[in-house]
């Protein structure tokens, strides 16, 4: 009888913390058409349609204008408000880190080094708690990305979010191998005495090693393998342009290094992440055609001697200068901070960065990058519809409020922990 008891009670104890942990249903596929009214369009290529109307159907975006036929769908007046498409995270650990105290939950990095054939879209948790509260923002797609310190890292892939498994947020499997170039610098000390950057005198060999790859890797393609090798099969996209290296450099010494190896070793198509340093070589990267990802602008600045406000600008500088780049929330606990990356870029605009600008990186430039523009990353027609309305500023965390939200056409359910936990010490603390 005591058995029993206990567990009633243990069940009672933990029921909350179960409804707690269950994230939303993924949505129904749209079965009637919906048109959103009287809004602020944001197209996502730098225009503003005033006063706009848009219709979706089966998934698809099939009108946009000032009027818009509304026979037999659902009508969502948003006046006053503002319709944007989806925002992309990208170079994210999303999905691959739940808690990081709890190492079992923790699935972004693979042992040992140089593992091109790892790949993060079967590590892809689609059920994480996280998830919907990163969409609550307008973040509905995401690049998710392998994680590492050093050498190649794996492959990413492109992810919407709103899914069952991994196989259903599959936008684009495969589009990407990602490495971190071996930096001219390291740092050197521990938490007691502080830490100081000094010279990587390691830095010839491990290019020279990650050289050698690359090249066994580029002969690889010219035969007929036997047996099949696994790590330069996952590295063949490279050198005919159906795969981009993604590569990881800070200083704008191991930026120009990074883009100068990969044009050596026959590399078709290049995108840096991080590049913190990227403002001081705007104009090398221009002359040579090459997109960014910028980490989050909230953060120090790379040097003593640089301007406070260096993180800040660093987009509006690329942009001036006619660099195309896009945006990633770099930080520890990632995930966990990755809803906060409209505001990072709301940051970049409060430094000079053109608002619609800072729209069309989040969306656009992010989904050419991708090589997923066909289908998302602009309001048009014939486009996905995947999209949200908010009832102020996107990029304002004092503003932005979701109102609803749709990714191919399905209605999301904004519901999330915080949403849950909002409502629940609301009722505690109205009490009179």
């Amino acid at each position: 009888m005591k058995k029993v008891f206990f567990a009633l009670l243990l069940t009672a104890l933990l029921w909350p913390l179960c409804l707690m942990a269950q994230m939303p249903v993924p949505a129904k596929a749209q079965d009637k058409p919906i048109v959103i009214t009287n809004a602020t369009i944001h197209v996502g290529d730098g225009n503003v349609l005033n006063n706009s109307s848009i219709r979706m159907e089966k998934g698809l975006i099939t009108a946009i204008s000032e009027i818009v036929n509304t026979d037999g769908a659902t009508v969502i007046d948003a006046s006053n408000q503002h319709v944007y498409p989806g925002f992309i995270l990208m170079s994210s650990s999303m999905g691959l880190s739940e808690i990081d105290a709890v190492r079992a939950s923790v699935d972004h990095t693979e042992v040992g080094q140089n593992n091109p054939n790892a790949r993060a879209l079967i590590a892809y948790n689609a059920e994480s708690d996280i998830i919907p509260t990163t969409r609550n923002n307008g973040v509905l797609l995401s690049q998710i990305t392998p994680r590492g310190y050093e050498g190649i890292l794996g492959t990413s892939f492109v992810a919407q979010f709103d899914a069952w498994s991994w196989e259903d947020a599959i936008v684009r499997a495969d589009e990407g191998l990602h490495i971190t170039f071996p930096s001219s610098l390291r740092y050197s000390g521990d938490w007691t005495s502080g830490f100081t950057l000094v010279q990587n005198g390691q830095q010839g060999k491990q290019i020279q090693e990650l050289e050698q790859l690359f090249t066994e890797a580029q002969k690889y393609t010219t035969v007929a393998p036997n047996p099949i090798n696994l790590r330069f099969e996952s590295m063949k996209g490279l050198f005919d342009g159906s795969k981009t290296l993604y590569v990881a450099a800070s200083s704008a010494k191991d930026i120009v290094e990074a883009v100068t190896f990969a044009k050596r070793m026959g590399v078709k198509k290049t995108v840096l992440v991080g590049a913190q340093d990227a403002w001081r070589v705007a104009t090398f990267l221009k002359e040579n055609n090459l997109a960014v990802i910028l980490e989050k602008a909230f953060s120090l600045p790379q040097r003593d001697d640089d301007d406070y406000d260096a993180p800040y600008k660093n987009a509006a500088l690329l942009q001036k200068a006619g660099v195309r780049f896009s945006f990633a929330y770099s930080l520890d606990s990632e995930p966990h901070h990755a809803r906060n990356l409209p505001f990072s870029v709301g940051m970049s605009v409060g430094y000079g960065l053109p608002y619609e600008a800072g729209i069309q990186a989040l969306t656009l430039t992010a989904a050419q990058i991708l090589g997923i523009d066909k289908k998302y990353g602009s309001l048009e027609i014939g486009k996905s519809a995947t999209l949200f309305v908010s009832s102020g500023d996107a990029l304002d965390m004092r503003s932005n409020q979701l109102s609803h939200a749709f990714i191919d056409g399905r209605t999301i359910d904004l519901q999330s922990k915080h949403t849950f936990l909002y409502e629940r010490f609301k009722q505690k603390y109205n009490k009179k």
